[in-house]
Parts: C-alpha cells; structure tokens; sequence
C-alpha cells in the first residue's frame, strides 16, 4: 500500500470516534492491514450505459462489537471501471433525517478515505455514465482494521497524558 493510503494510528494510540452528535474513545489494541485484494472488490455486475445500482450493502466493510471492545474500518476505495458512486453512510436515525456522509466518487477521483464503524452498513449507489454498456462495475477496498478497547472520556485524557487525541469520524455510532 502507499504510505500516503494508510492508517497513521499504532496500537496503544488513544483515540476519539465522533459521530451522530457523540464522542466515543478507545485504545487500540490490534491493529491489521487489509490490503487490496479481490475479497475486498465489489462488483455490481454489467450495467447499461444510463443505469443505476442503488443501495448496495458494503458486508465486506462491516465491522463487529461488543459492549467492551469496538471495531474501526478505516479504508479507502477506489473506482476500478468508468462509473460514478455515491457511499452513503449510513441510514438516518431520526424520522426526518437525510443520510449522513454521502461521497460521491469516480475513476479520476483517485482514493477516498472512509470509516466504518461497529457493524455500521455502509451502502453504495453505482451509476454508469459511461456511453457504453459495462461488464463490470468494480471498486476496490483496502485498509486497516482497529480493534478498540472502549474508554471513559477521563480515562482517556488521563492515559493521553495532555497529548492530543485524533478524532476519527464515523457517522453511524451504535
């Protein structure tokens, strides 16, 4: 991977995870590379030119939790074919909310950073805008899981130990 397309943070890094209007922080305590790899492809199939995909759920991007430990993906994707995605991230939770988060990307676009967050789904629109009909409509994924050892804000500022803590964003907290 790229240096530039990496995850900065270490194991026993203090973290913030901001989202929904809440702040959440943990330590990292395991750290694994996903590199880019064809089980972290997603093709939406053949497309005619003008057709949509819509509302495809990212499985391969969930992360799990428990009510001690949280998962953080953080990963960039990237357009592998002449198609326009929309990830939106994730579904309101408020009865007249819109969704959170929405990056639009392509093929000139280069990678996009995004952050998965404790089995939140991400979905993804693929749109073919191409003039030509498409065999296959692929982005790739890679990145870095974080396993997370959930922390009070005061235990937090006190093993930071008056260093700044990163804020993460992720825009669905559970």
């Amino acid at each position: 991977m790229d240096n530039e397309y990496t995850c900065p943070h270490k194991i026993n890094d203090i973290v913030a995870i901001y989202g929904n209007n809440e702040t959440r922080f943990g330590q990292i305590t395991y750290k694994e590379e996903l590199p880019r790899s064809s089980d972290l492809v997603f093709n939406a199939g053949a497309l005619a030119d003008g057709a949509s995909s819509n509302s495809n759920k990212m499985t391969i991007l969930e992360m799990d939790h428990s009510d001690s430990v949280s998962e953080l993906g953080y990963f960039f994707m990237e357009c592998l074919d002449p198609i326009m995605c929309t990830l939106r991230q994730p579904a309101s939770n408020s009865r007249f909310g819109t969704k959170n988060n929405n990056i639009r990307t392509d093929m000139t676009s280069g990678a996009v950073q995004l952050n998965s967050f404790n089995g939140e789904t991400i979905l993804l629109n693929v749109d073919n805008e191409s003039g030509q009909e498409l065999k296959n409509t692929r982005i790739q994924f890679w990145g870095t899981r974080l396993v997370l050892q959930n922390l009070t804000q005061q235990a937090a500022l006190q093993m930071a130990q008056g260093k700044d803590i990163p804020v993460l964003v992720a825009s669905g907290l559970r």
